[in-house]
């Protein structure tokens, strides 16, 4: 089903809707970049303690999906994204950090295709039991994984960027939006086996990465040609919830390949 964002639609034309938290150097403004009206996060060359902050208190529910549009201009970058649920504190809080080609979700490292001086949308869905999948420009890269993080702050929507003390960052926001429905980007596939539509994402690199068994394959996955083509398709149990019918041997058990959340 189409999501109608009955929590937040944010179009980024008035920045003033949300508080204004930011902190020394660091401003977050409202800006025109790309012919869009913007929200724009700004930090100079200082210390890391400082950042360009803004907070909408919308009453998030157990269950969400929060989508964001993202242009990020320069090869370091520490964007971040705070989701703080509406209960009795602590609170059930989600985090997602985007910096260089790679991000943070639960304490895990997720490599995706960072296209530099580009739009990149980033959608979050929270279900029930605290498992939340991550979607980039619609590639799933995380599914069903379990969040235990939480939070003291108050119940809402934290975007913030963080100076590093070395280069000077630059970020833009189009758009924000959150529906109380969780539902994934998309339902179709890049590579199907028979009736099976299959999880494929940018390649994992290192042990560190979420999920690090796969199937590797080769694959015009994604748009922006000057990116390697190596991808992958996670590996699950086969009584995981997003397991498909296609089974594979990892050298010690017969597990499954991932295929998209139905």
């Amino acid at each position: 089903m189409a999501l109608d964002w009955d929590l937040l639609n944010e179009d980024c034309a008035d920045i003033s809707d949300w508080a204004d938290q930011d902190t020394g150097s660091c401003v977050s403004s409202q800006a025109t970049f790309d012919s869009k009206s913007c929200f724009k996060f700004y930090c100079p060359v200082e210390g890391i303690l400082n950042e360009a902050q803004r907070y909408s208190n919308i009453s998030l529910p157990a269950t969400f999906t929060f989508e964001m549009s993202i242009y990020l201009n320069q090869t370091y970058k520490d964007f971040d994204i705070q989701l703080v649920t509406d209960m009795a504190s602590p609170r059930d809080a989600y985090y997602l950090y985007i910096e260089e080609a790679r991000c943070w979700i639960g304490g895990q490292t997720v490599y995706y295709p960072r296209i530099n001086n580009s739009w990149q949308t980033f959608r979050y869905v929270v279900k029930s039991t605290r498992k939340v999948d991550l979607w980039i420009d619609d590639r799933i890269y995380v599914g069903d994984k379990a969040i235990t993080q939480t939070s003291t702050n108050a119940a809402g929507v934290y975007l913030y960027m963080n100076a590093d003390n070395v280069h000077e960052l630059t970020t833009y926001i189009d758009w924000v939006r959150v529906d109380t429905t969780p539902e994934g980007q998309t339902t179709e596939s890049v590579y199907k086996i028979h009736d099976q539509a299959m999880a494929v994402r940018f390649e994992q690199t290192d042990a560190s990465a979420v999920d690090h068994s796969k199937k590797r394959i080769r694959a015009k996955a994604f748009s922006n040609a000057a990116l390697p083509t190596t991808c992958e398709v996670p590996i699950v149990a086969t009584s995981d919830v997003n397991a498909s019918k296609v089974r594979i041997y990892d050298g010690s058990a017969v597990k499954s390949l991932m295929k998209l959340p139905s």
